[in-house]
């Protein structure tokens, strides 16, 4: 019965590989680790692993690795496809908010976006611009990978989200605008321990956060 149980195993395990699927069963966490730091040793230089080698990102590489499926009579082989990366694709990755600019006394001007996230290159060189959809289809953890299927722009290569970021402002013209007349509602934003507003008019507003020890309150 135990016989019948591992070749039970064994066939769900190569069914789950044939899908382009690290199977756990075969292939552990530590397993799997042991290998990709033994790949990272061997990496010409200015490659890396696409998610590192810290053994608490190794789940990661159970969505992002492909393998294939190699056998004959006499066993089975996985073959193990690892993404790499270099520093030129690294990308600081920033979610755009435009807040309204007044024109006159009750009137404001808004910019409306395509793009809500800004990913711009550590040499600052390239740019991309990704929708909430494109951002769902990357891989979350305690960094953000995304295949290379993404355009990249050139920072001199013009678009309304990019003259936003780098204030171009002679090239605002791309954006798509929308007139607020007799404006009158604030905005405020909340990023971790930061709160970013804005008030049609000067106004004193009291925030109360939430903390472990309490709550706590911000005038602004």
């Amino acid at each position: 019965m135990l016989a019948v149980q591992q070749i039970g195993d064994l066939f769900s395990s190569v069914q789950y590989a044939l899908l382009g699927k690290i199977p756990v069963s075969l292939v552990t966490p530590v397993t799997l680790h042991s290998i990709l730091t033994n790949i990272s040793l061997n990496l010409h230089d200015n490659y890396e692993l696409v998610a590192g080698t810290k053994f608490q990102d190794i789940h990661l590489y159970y969505e992002l690795v492909k393998v294939a499926l190699v056998g004959n009579t006499h066993g089975v082989q996985l073959v193990i496809s690892v993404l790499l990366k270099t520093g030129a694709q690294l990308f600081t990755l920033y979610k755009i908010f435009v807040f309204p600019t007044r024109l006159s006394i009750n009137t404001f001007l808004t910019y409306q976006l395509d793009y809500y996230y800004f990913g711009l290159a550590v040499d600052q060189r390239d740019y991309t611009l990704l929708t909430e959809a494109d951002l769902q289809r990357c891989t979350t953890g305690s960094v953000t990978i995304c295949r290379a299927k993404i355009p990249l722009y050139h920072s001199q290569v013009l678009s309304c989200e990019g003259s936003l970021f780098f204030q171009y402002s002679n090239s605002y013209k791309l954006c798509r605008r929308n007139l607020l007349l007799h404006y009158q509602t604030p905005t405020l934003l909340h990023h971790g321990s930061k709160w970013a507003y804005h008030f049609p008019e000067p106004r004193q507003v009291t925030i109360r956060c939430s903390q472990k020890n309490g709550w706590t309150s911000h005038t602004v």
